[in-house]
């Protein structure tokens, strides 16, 4: 169906601009209602593995729909115990419960409050703060924007976050580009990770519930990961020091984005809760949720108590039956492994650009990738904000028929700029070689005119 630009701008929220109108999708390709084909570059943003337009899911949505459109969560329904086989068979040892969700936000704020529920089981009721780090996204409840650091969705709610009343500062992240402690790895001995001590002693150990953080952080800073696996391990000998909580953000990491099932497991670090979203369903419906260690969810069994916070569409049938068969297309075409092949053919290819003269890192793991862009490499000094980078190159991308997403990361004077690759797991070689040489001559173009401004 054809829309006039009236038409559509009176069905929108916000009417500032007409929107692009996506009529299906095909594979890693976004198709508009002319017929012109878009490669989704960033899979959605970073939500599809699998592919656009796969059949044999809309199947199994229909016959679910035609059997048990809904149940009331906590009752037994097939497709949700489908779905927790599936999960468990890709959980570290000792992670064996699944609580439900919707997005990722719910999930987060759920795994928070799980994680402050559990103290108070364990007998530290007075346990009750959440600590976050610097230049990291956690989601848009005020909750999760309270364990998170992203200034410009946390602006209007300032006066209501929790991290802002109690006076909570983050701990700082692990960003070596632009290393919130003025240091350089490795004589810098990831002082980044003892900042997490820091802070825990600063509001008081009896205090602190829980520490989250994303492994590899996505759209908060542009593809960080930390410089080395001993980051993470420190994090966990503090956290069990002082009888914290530790949770992996793996909305976007989990199932398979960085080439494991879960980001976490590069480090080998084994975290208290690990929170998905994206990935499990690949955006074929809304489902998320937390896997918790045995043992926390054991103490609310044996004292005969029950997380308190449950969701009108947690454990959905029809969500789960849909993640169920994603994860059943998963391990059959051993996706996993295609996104690690797929990812480090990217990465390969992406090496060609860092000879362009505003590339300043290329970095990611997997199908996650990410671009610094900047005005000087030596320096990695960026752009002044007010030529907006990152939105520029953005526009000119789609109208050479890429689509991508940005990173968020910005100094204190609002500059910076962040490319994000995350394309579905099925994409091709010779789809990689015509977004990385199509990528490769915007940036050309781009750097070209920033440098006669």
């Amino acid at each position: 169906m054809t829309r006039s630009d009236a038409e559509l701008l009176n069905l929108q929220f916000h009417r500032q601009a007409v929107p692009p109108v996506w009529s299906s999708g095909e594979g890693v390709w976004l198709i508009n209602e002319d017929g012109e084909r878009y490669l989704d570059a960033s899979g959605g943003p970073m939500v599809v593995n699998i592919g656009h337009g796969r059949s044999e899911v809309a199947d199994t949505a229909h016959k679910q729909i035609s059997t048990l459109s809904y149940a009331m969560p906590g009752y037994a329904i097939e497709s949700r115990l489908e779905l927790t086989e599936r999960i468990q068979k890709l959980t570290p040892n000792g992670m064996d419960r699944v609580w439900y969700g919707s997005g990722g936000s719910e999930a987060v704020e759920g795994a928070l409050k799980f994680a402050i529920q559990t103290q108070q089981v364990s007998g530290r009721p007075d346990k009750f703060k959440i600590l976050g780090r610097q230049n990291a996204y956690h989601g848009s409840t005020l909750f999760t924007l309270s364990a998170g650091d992203m200034p410009e969705r946390r602006a209007p709610y300032l006066k209501l976050l929790p991290d802002v009343v109690q006076d909570i500062q983050p701990v700082a992240d692990c960003n070596c580009y632009h290393c919130p402690l003025g240091l350089e790895f490795p004589s810098c001995e990831l002082a980044c990770a003892d900042d997490l001590e820091t802070r825990i002693l600063a509001e008081g150990p009896e205090t602190v519930a829980a520490f989250i953080a994303e492994p590899i952080v996505a759209a908060a800073a542009g593809v960080v990961a930390p410089p080395t696996p001993e980051y993470f391990t420190k994090i966990r000998e503090i956290c069990d020091k002082y009888d914290i909580i530790f949770i992996a953000d793996e909305v976007v990491t989990g199932f398979g984005r960085t080439g494991l099932p879960f980001a976490s497991q590069h480090w080998d670090v084994l975290p208290d809760i690990i929170v998905f979203a994206k990935g499990v369903a690949s955006g074929y419906a809304p489902l998320s949720g937390f896997i918790a260690q045995d043992a926390l969810v054991d103490r609310f069994d044996e004292t005969g108590q029950r997380f308190n916070t449950l969701f009108t569409y947690s454990e959905h049938p029809v969500s789960c039956a849909i993640g169920a068969k994603v994860q059943e297309i998963m391990d059959e075409e051993n996706l996993i492994q295609r996104s690690a092949q797929m990812g480090d053919y990217l990465g390969r290819k992406l090496e060609a650009l860092s000879e362009i003269s505003i590339v300043g890192e290329l970095r990611g793991q997997g199908t996650l990738r990410g671009i610094e862009i900047v005005a000087n490499q030596e320096t990695g000094d960026p752009f002044p904000a007010d030529i907006n980078v990152a939105v520029d190159i953005q526009k000119h991308l789609y109208k050479r028929n890429i689509l991508h997403y940005l990173g968020y990361w910005r100094d204190d004077l609002g500059q910076g700029a962040q490319l994000i690759l995350a394309p579905p797991f099925v994409i091709e070689e010779s789809e990689i070689d015509l977004l990385v040489e199509t990528l490769g001559e915007v940036l050309d173009e781009r750097g070209a005119a920033y440098r006669k401004m």
